[in-house]
């Protein structure tokens, strides 16, 4: 009979169970954005409401995620991790849902009128964004596996893969918002200037979704490498 790997046996209320959930609903907390920025570009603030209610629920699942995985975390010495690394890492990932509200709430509270051509650009960076979130839910999946099986050679290049991959995503989600400051920079002239103001405040809020991504990835980094 094969036996069970030490760490398995060890960690079976394993914390990292509990990061992948929480994962998960910052991932679909992301997702929902799509749907929330169509009805905001169409006006349709009824149904924009209605999808800014859905993103503040997923924004409150993580929250308790957050605060489980706080709250069940071991002190003894056998952790395969610092302490704080899980602690550290569960802090960055709950900072993707809270951007994702700040975005949402703002835009509803506005009511905010994108011009036209800033929906498409603005569209691909939040596609960026949900990218660059399902790349780490796969990372984090894949630290599971890596504890799991006792530090296999398999999941540490499957997990540098995954983190190389949101690094990628990072850099081209930087590039999409230069493109849209260029593009916002042309209308400051005919647009109200707090309207504006705002409107940065909110590309920037999106933007950090893959910011925080490629942050995670090498926090993950470090961990493992320990």
């Amino acid at each position: 009979m094969a036996k069970e790997p030490l760490f398995s046996k060890l960690f079976r209320e394993s914390p990292f169970s509990l990061l992948k959930q929480h994962m998960k609903v910052v991932n679909q907390t992301v997702a929902a954005l799509s749907d929330f920025f169509a009805a905001a570009v169409a006006q349709d603030w009824q149904a924009a409401d209605t999808h800014r209610s859905r993103i503040g629920d997923l924004e409150h699942q993580a929250d308790e995620f957050k605060l489980q995985l706080r709250m069940s975390l071991p002190r003894g010495i056998f952790l395969p991790v610092h302490r704080t690394d899980l602690l550290e890492l569960i802090h960055l990932q709950d900072q993707i849902p809270n951007k994702a509200k700040d975005f949402a709430g703002v835009v509803i509270g506005r009511q905010t009128q994108f011009p036209g051509a800033l929906h498409a650009p603005i569209d691909e960076l939040i596609k960026k964004g949900q990218a660059s979130t399902q790349r780490i839910l796969d990372v984090i999946v894949e630290l599971e596996d890596l504890f799991r099986s006792g530090f296999s050679d398999k999941e540490q290049v499957m997990i540098e893969r995954l983190v190389l991959e949101v690094s990628d995503i990072e850099d081209s989600a930087d590039s999409d918002r230069v493109k849209i400051h260029d593009l916002m920079r042309g209308q400051e002239q005919s647009e109200n200037p707090l309207d504006m103001i705002f409107l940065y405040q909110q590309v920037a809020d999106l933007a950090a979704v893959s910011d925080i991504g490629q942050e995670i990835g090498h926090r993950v980094l470090c961990m493992i490498s320990r």
